[in-house]
């Protein structure tokens, strides 16, 4: 049978709150709450920093988005594809919300945005990752290899394209240096901190090798060190 698992901690939310709302729209709103209530406290001399993590489920099966956002995408002939660029601006929106939300709060200037996504496209849920091989759940670099980006006015320099090798596990260290914070437990230590790198494009990079991944059923494995990958 079908189960039902949408909640705020323990709390599962049913009802005209959420029930035919999309959840693209439901997690800003989320999201803009956490960012009041951070306000509030700071008021009342609570204030502390914050981390807030935001995993939309755009753009991911099933492919769902309001009519409204499929106005304004180019119409392709493959209707899946003409639905998930939609869910793409609806993504675009809710991020520029996000930011809005930031700046009313006040918070903006002082914000560090990580924008990434864990893989490559689904190519048969109407992804794209040409010129790449391969799709989401493969090794090869359509699946692997993930776009993102970094946005904040604490950036050195701002509005170019850093090409280093960068794996997830380094996000960890890398933003706990961008707040002066750079010992961290031996279990953080699987990353490596990208952040003078990142600020700074002339730094060398600090990582030369990546382990993609070790599955053992079916067996998949894969590492790349320099520019070779295995």
């Amino acid at each position: 049978g079908q189960g039902y698992d949408f909640r705020i901690n323990e709390k599962i939310l049913k009802g005209p709150e959420v029930e035919g709302k999309y959840s693209t729209d439901l997690f800003v709103n989320r999201a803009k709450a956490i960012f009041e209530e951070h306000k509030h406290n700071d008021m009342q001399g609570y204030k502390k920093p914050w981390f807030t993590y935001l995993s939309f489920q755009a753009v991911h099966e099933p492919l769902q988005v309001p009519h409204s956002y499929t106005q304004n995408v180019c119409q392709y002939k493959d209707q899946p594809r003409t639905i998930y660029s939609a869910m793409v601006s609806s993504l675009d929106h809710a991020v520029d919300r996000v930011v809005a939300s930031l700046k009313e709060t006040g918070y903006y200037e002082n914000t560090i945005i990580v924008f990434t996504t864990d893989n490559g496209g689904g190519v048969k849920m109407a992804g794209n990752n040409m010129p790449l091989r391969g799709t989401k759940g493969t090794l090869y670099e359509g699946g692997t290899r993930a776009i993102g980006f970094v946005h904040s006015p604490l950036l050195k320099r701002t509005g170019y394209t850093n090409f280093n090798l960068m794996h997830a596990v380094d996000w960890l260290p890398t933003l706990m240096s961008a707040i002066g914070q750079t010992n961290l437990a031996t279990s953080a230590t699987d990353g490596v901190d990208q952040w003078a790198a990142l600020s700074s494009p002339s730094i060398h990079a600090p990582r030369n090798e990546i382990v993609y991944n070790i599955k053992e059923k079916p067996f998949m494995a894969a590492i790349r060190v320099g520019d070779h990958k295995l």
